[in-house]
């Protein structure tokens, strides 16, 4: 199809730039992460190759902001640290995989001993699950330390149920 401007000496017209990173599209064996994700010795491979799939997905796919790796020495785990939009708080994202079991104890230790990314002196009160599998497919799931209160919306203000009118 020609372009009906292209009589007149104009050049064709631009497609819109699409935003990407430098890094989408290469392998994760080739992404700058990598070598901080897999340098820590007591981590297993399959859990930091899982820690760089999520911090590709979050950080290339979702456009999380301010992203980081923290290492939980305690749990020998590799972590995630970012935050959803300019607006939100940092938040810890675990990577875990899919095909294996969530150990409570050890998630209440990470509760009972991580810190808040936003503050240091206060205790973990949430955290993100980054479920993936091998193949990168993920799902993310906020858990919290403890029982939370449902969102006010949700709570029927001033119900007005009179059971004596029958």
């Amino acid at each position: 199809m020609e372009n009906p401007a292209a009589g007149n000496g104009a050049p064709p017209p631009k497609k819109a730039a699409l935003k990407t990173s430098v890094w989408l599209g290469l392998p994760p064996s080739e992404h700058p992460k990598k070598t901080e994700l897999y340098k820590y010795k007591d981590v297993d491979a399959r859990q930091a190759h899982l820690a760089l799939l999520t911090y590709i997905d979050l950080a290339e796919a979702k456009n999380w902001l301010d992203m980081g790796v923290i290492h939980l020495d305690f749990l020998q785990l590799t972590c995630i640290v970012g935050r959803e939009a300019a607006t939100r708080p940092l938040e810890l994202v675990l990577p875990h995989a899919a095909d294996r079991p969530l150990q409570m104890d050890r998630l209440q230790l990470l509760f009972d001993r991580a810190t808040d990314p936003n503050d240091p002196s206060q205790g973990l009160q949430s955290l993100v699950f980054g479920f993936m599998t091998d193949d990168s497919t993920s799902v993310y799931y906020r858990m919290y330390n403890g029982i939370q209160p449902p969102k006010k919306s949700l709570i029927l203000a001033n119900a007005d149920i009179d059971d004596d009118e029958s």
